[in-house]
């Protein structure tokens, strides 16, 4: 009997006599208050690195979706974090946040098709306003073209190119932080808040910027910049506590939302572009669900930007105020 403790993956590989790879000692995840910029970033590229290798055998497995999803969540936030302390990090780290992007990319791929099969189901589940037999031939579609996503998925994670990244990532940070690096010994406490403060002006004037004519482009945009944000908030969480959770939890609020419209946005562009391919192979009865079902993600959209200025408006509040007082009473801290 093969041990509840193991994954799916694990099992499969156990039960073909296979050993599944241990994920390495990596280093420590940890880090205090008192902790430098190397310190903490290479704690916070540890944590999602080891996440990264954790789920990569469920991805491939591919029963449960979260497993490529949390996968890709991973990875984008090593690439976040590679970005936000760039300056106190090996160069070569830029490189393998390069090649961490194209993993991101095709796992991005399949993700998007997960999404929207999700939505059909939940569609057809709740009502019976769409033709089933229609809906069945899309979601066939979308089924054939996440299958074609996911051979391409697997190619990458098979190919020498995710060998090399993974050798190379684990070596960099099993070497940890840069030991003559001004910028890399610096306290945390005194360089987080320039980091933050910026990633947050950027997400004000861009929240301030979106009005009726705004289009989805300048949405996506607005959602990347919220992204950052949350993500380098939640970097150094441990060094601000209860005043860094509260505003967390307003940025996902705004990220959500901003997420969920730019699901409708892609999942639109998708159902035009498979009518395209479609053409006149397309049954009448299929053409029309598909139009239906475009209309409700449009519907959808447009619900999604009427509800953002309620969205947007707390990260403005006290939540804002109290951060700002957590990272000064820090900061001062360090400088006694």
């Amino acid at each position: 009997m093969t041990s509840a403790s193991h994954s799916k993956f694990e099992a499969g590989l156990l039960a073909g006599g296979l050993t599944p790879q241990p994920i390495p000692d990596l280093g420590s995840v940890q880090f205090s208050s008192n902790a430098s910029v190397g310190e903490v970033a290479f704690a916070v590229l540890r944590q999602h690195f080891a996440a990264f290798l954790r789920h990569e055998g469920g991805t491939r497995l591919g029963e449960d979706p979260e497993q490529l999803h949390d996968m890709r969540v991973a990875t984008r936030r090593m690439r976040a974090a590679i970005a936000l302390f760039g300056n106190a990090l090996p160069v070569r780290m830029g490189r393998l946040r390069d090649e961490l992007g194209w993993v991101a990319s095709a796992l991005g791929a399949v993700r998007d098709l997960d999404v929207q099969l999700e939505q059909l189901a939940a569609w057809e589940a709740a009502d019976g306003g769409l033709d089933r037999e229609a809906l069945g031939t899309l979601a066939d579609m979308l089924s054939a073209h996440r299958e074609l996503a996911r051979a391409n998925l697997l190619q990458a994670l098979d190919s020498p190119r995710h060998d090399r990244l993974v050798a190379a990532f684990t070596a960099a940070v099993q070497h940890g932080p840069l030991r003559r690096s001004p910028t890399s010994r610096a306290a945390a406490a005194t360089e987080a808040p320039a980091l933050i403060e910026e990633r947050y002006r950027k997400v004000r004037r861009g929240g301030r910027r979106i009005g009726p004519t705004s289009t989805a482009v300048e949405y996506h945009r607005l959602r990347i910049k919220t992204k950052r944000l949350r993500y380098a908030l939640q970097f150094f969480a441990p060094i601000y506590g209860e005043a860094a959770r509260t505003l967390i939890h307003r940025t996902i609020d705004l990220q959500d939302l901003l997420g969920a419209h730019q699901d409708s946005v892609v999942a639109v562009v998708r159902l035009r572009t498979l009518v395209a391919e479609g053409g006149t192979n397309l049954a009448p009865a299929t053409a029309f669900a598909m139009g239906e079902i475009a209309q409700r993600y449009t519907k959808q959209a447009a619900e999604l930007r009427q509800r953002f200025p309620n969205a947007f408006a707390p990260l403005a509040g006290k939540a804002w105020v109290d951060m700002r007082r957590a990272m000064k009473r820090q900061a001062a801290d360090r400088s006694t």
